[in-house]
């Protein structure tokens, strides 16, 4: 029906087999790239899906392409991006498929080979106001960074830039690096001088996905850690940077498993980079991203351990729960399910990691795509359909693609269905004869997942990625009404007093902004999202407008 990209793998179960001391064949249960003919047919049952996840990454805007596998530029033992093994997360198989593509950035203004070109706006003040009280953080990849206009930045507390590699002697790899290059672009200052503009931080993300150089790195072998920790405090510096995110990504093999060692190195090794980053800039913010399953298993991520040291957030990458994989009995779910699916779902896997890690310092993963797989016919009507083996024709579509216009005769309120148990939006059509169904986060699950959030007072939310709504206001919307504290309009009735007015105002705790005009107010809350200020103040029978600013409805759907 769409357009398909590239199979992409992530997942976290390795970790829970090592807890109860199961020594598995990697390429056989735990392969992140599995999908082995354009049906992506694994006649295996026992490959199921929370033993690996699979992804197929939809292109929108320029940069829509169908890649092949592309060749690394540098050999496996300095190019820290490309892991040996035969498991990839969907950061490294990305990163294969987009490294070798050309960018369009706009004029290069890095004043050497360590600098982005300063910003023009300075590194936000820790007084400044939050844009929400929870963190709501946005990653941009290089590849989506041309589209840095599109985001409504009063709607994030900050942007991850995604990302500059580090080798394991603790340098920044450089050069033609797209990550790199994006980064010293006009673009990246521009996108930064904009998040300022609006109170929003910046943070860097510093990457590595090479189990050796993460090892090294973490154990500080010849000074390798702490060379990285003063580079990344330099490059904060040079830039008017706000944070940073380290994504370490751990894949165990037979060379390279999980020790005791290896997890203390790597919470000590984050406890000595916040330390420094909190004490090199204040109100400085210090995250690293973790398999959405770490909690609920032996992994290197030590979460209570990373849970007690001076990081802020601990982000948790809670999607592809499902893969694209095609075999005889499977059922499709979510991609990111909140609840159900045998406690392989999101609510399970942060449960068991609140009991470890304050709530506070735990984000959410959340994604902006979701899958799509032909199903039975007989089973056309029902939730957790069987797969139409062995042509399953499993794909994943960004958000972006599944509300494309062009497919409204598909994906309509008439075809939108919704799973109140498991807090799932699902939908169902017929193209070209095939009986489909496609599972994803809209506007309705997402404000489930961020009621959840805000019921068990976890820190915030981690998105991937911006941009792939294809810019509507749907997804904005929502981050919206559940996080944003900031102005709104407020406006009387031509009859109500001025000194009633004030007295709403104040019942409501508002602080006033600025006067609009007549009867009409921009205000602020004092404390707690705008959303439920706005729902305080149309109580009033004296109040005619209670609004955001600039309200705009997007493609909202209405759902049944």
């Amino acid at each position: 029906m769409r357009r398909t990209g590239i199979v992409y793998i992530i997942g976290g179960i390795f970790s829970l087999l090592l807890s109860i001391g199961v020594f598995i064949n990697v390429d056989k249960v735990f392969n992140y790239a599995y999908v082995s003919n354009s049906e992506g047919v694994v006649d295996d049952i026992s490959v199921v899906e929370n033993k690996g996840t699979g992804r197929t990454v939809t292109f929108n805007s320029t940069v829509e392409k169908v890649l092949g596998t592309t060749t690394p530029k540098k050999d496996l033992e300095t190019t820290p991006n490309v892991n040996t093994s035969s498991s990839k997360t969907i950061h490294m198989l990305e990163e294969e498929k987009y490294r070798n593509m050309d960018f369009n950035w706009e004029s290069n203004t890095g004043d050497s080979e360590n600098s982005g070109g300063r910003t023009t706006s300075s590194r936000l003040p820790a007084s400044a106001p939050r844009n929400s009280d929870k963190e709501v953080m946005g990653f941009m990849p290089y590849w989506q960074l041309p589209k840095y206009q599109s985001l409504q930045y009063d709607k994030l507390t900050a942007i991850s830039y995604f990302a500059l590699t580090c080798y394991d002697n603790g340098e920044w790899v450089m050069g033609d690096d797209p990550g790199y290059q994006g980064f010293r672009s006009q673009n990246f200052k521009n996108m930064v001088n904009l998040a300022h503009q609006n109170n929003t931080k910046v943070y860097l993300v510093v990457k590595n996905f090479h189990n050796r150089s993460i090892r090294d790195l973490v154990a500080n072998k010849n000074g390798a850690g702490d060379k990285l920790i003063n580079n990344i405090v330099k490059v904060i510096r040079d830039n008017n940077l706000d944070g940073v995110n380290i994504d370490f990504e751990y894949i165990p093999d037979s060379s390279y498993p999980v020790t005791t060692t290896l997890r203390a190195n790597f919470v000590s090794w984050h406890d000595k980079l916040a330390d420094r980053m909190h004490l090199e800039f204040p109100g400085s913010v210090v995250s690293t991203d973790v398999f959405g399953s770490s909690a609920a298993g032996y992994s290197a991520y030590d979460i209570a351990g990373l849970g007690a040291t001076s990081l802020d957030y601990i982000m948790f990458m809670n999607y592809d729960y499902i893969t694209t994989s095609c075999y005889n009995g499977k059922r499709i779910f979510p991609m990111s399910p909140l609840y159900g699916n045998s406690n392989w779902n999101v609510s399970y896997h942060l449960g068991e990691a609140v009991k470890k890690a304050p709530a506070g310092k735990i984000l959410m993963g959340i994604p902006y795509y979701g899958i799509d797989f032909a199903v039975k016919q007989s089973e056309f009507s029902s939730y957790n359909a069987l797969v139409n083996y062995p042509s399953c024709g499993g794909v994943i579509e960004t958000y972006g693609s599944v509300v494309d216009p062009a497919f409204d005769a598909y994906h309509n309120p008439n075809s939108i269905k919704w799973n109140n148990t498991d807090k799932a939006t699902w939908y169902s059509y017929v193209y070209n004869g095939q009986y489909r169904h496609g599972y994803y986060d809209d506007p309705k699950s997402l404000a489930a997942k961020y009621d959840y959030a805000r019921n068990t007072k976890l820190g915030g939310i981690g998105i991937w990625a911006l941009g792939y709504d294809a810019g509507t206001n749907d997804l904005w919307n929502v981050l919206r009404d559940k996080f944003q504290r900031g102005p709104f309009i407020l406006a009387f009735s031509v009859s109500t007093s001025n000194e009633r007015a004030l007295q709403i105002i104040s019942a409501l705790k508002l602080d006033i902004v600025s006067s609009v005009g007549s009867n009409v107010w921009k205000v602020r809350p004092q404390s707690g999202i705008t959303f439920n200020s706005i729902k305080a103040a149309k109580t009033y029978p004296e109040v005619v407008v209670a609004e955001f600013e600039n309200y705009t409805s997007g493609r909202d759907i209405i759902l049944p």
